[in-house]
């Protein structure tokens, strides 16, 4: 923070000119700062804007601290089950989405609601009609998503992930989620994620049909014997978790559009045993997955029934 007020105070000085703007900005930053450091219980001096500042700001954690970190990821689910929702409209809801595949029926979703057929959304942007969406090419999942006791259809297309919904009331069907980059599929309320060296818990709800959040533990190897891993800021919400006084001592936050996430300097001894938390989640997601992947001719075959 010091870093900051010193460049805009410089830029303030230059020609002797006074820029509002940047002044308004400087003091909001500080109020987000004052206002997460009272909410989250932390001091100021531990509340970072960079990834760089706060990997160099904070220390390894002690013995009692990492034993407080491995309660938490014991009570995780690193691994949950492809859910089918509600058996009796399985069947129902597997030929909706096969109709949607087949382009006979269209889907709404985006920021304006557009209608459109589903190859629009798959097919390689600006590529004109040579890269159009080819169903036969593209994987398909139905299960019950996020939790709501309805079978969602996932399509998955080279990292992209899209997922609808049929809202039987309405005989319509709905895009409520889209994921890019390195996503898997895990089971119901659950993903994996990783770039690099980086791997990613992603934990989802759902509140009023639409996605709620994604609870993020992450995995950061960055060698020389340091490790960081993350705990979402808002877990202090949720009765599965305790972020005890010392954790939060021994932690940086570092600020992002979900509030902020703990994180944590860990050694390498310390990761591989947390990670393992992780591998062993992600194993099952692989040996479980086929129970509710579908090929193209097998899901359009529910339409035909």
């Amino acid at each position: 923070m010091k870093e900051i007020m010193i460049k805009i105070i410089l830029i303030l000085t230059v020609g002797n000119q006074i820029f509002c703007e940047d002044v308004i900005s400087t003091e909001k930053q500080k109020m987000d700062i004052n206002l997460l450091s009272y909410k989250y219980d932390m001091d100021v001096d531990q509340i970072y804007e960079s990834y760089d500042e706060m990997t160099n700001g904070i220390s390894y954690v002690d013995d009692s601290v990492f034993e407080d970190i491995e309660i938490i990821f014991a009570g995780v689910e690193w691994y949950t089950d492809f859910e089918k929702g509600d058996l009796k409209k399985y069947d129902l809801y597997l030929s909706k989405y096969a109709e949607l595949i087949l382009l006979k029926q269209p889907y709404k979703g985006g920021i304006d609601g557009n209608v459109q057929m589903v190859n629009e959304l798959l097919k390689t942007p600006d590529a004109g009609d040579v890269f159009s969406a080819q169903m036969d090419s593209y994987g398909y999942y139905v299960y019950d998503y996020d939790g709501d006791g309805k079978a969602e259809l996932c399509i998955e297309d080279l990292g992209r992930i899209f997922v609808f919904r049929y809202d039987e009331s309405e005989n319509c069907i709905y895009l409520i989620d889209s994921v890019g980059g390195s996503t898997s599929l895990g089971g119901t309320g659950t993903q994996y994620s990783y770039g690099g060296n980086t791997k990613q818990l992603l934990k989802i709800e759902t509140c009023e049909d639409a996605i709620k959040w994604r609870e993020e533990f992450t995995f950061y190897p960055c060698g020389d014997n340091e490790y960081f891993l993350t705990l979402p800021s808002y877990v202090i919400r949720d009765c599965n978790y305790l972020i005890t006084d010392r954790m939060k001592e021994q932690s940086g936050l570092l600020i992002n559009e979900a509030g902020g996430s703990y994180y944590f300097k860990i050694t390498k001894e310390q990761y591989d045993k947390l990670i393992s938390y992780y591998l062993n989640g992600e194993e099952k997601m692989y040996q479980n997955i086929g129970t509710v992947r579908y090929q193209y001719d097998e899901i359009t075959k529910a339409a035909r029934r």
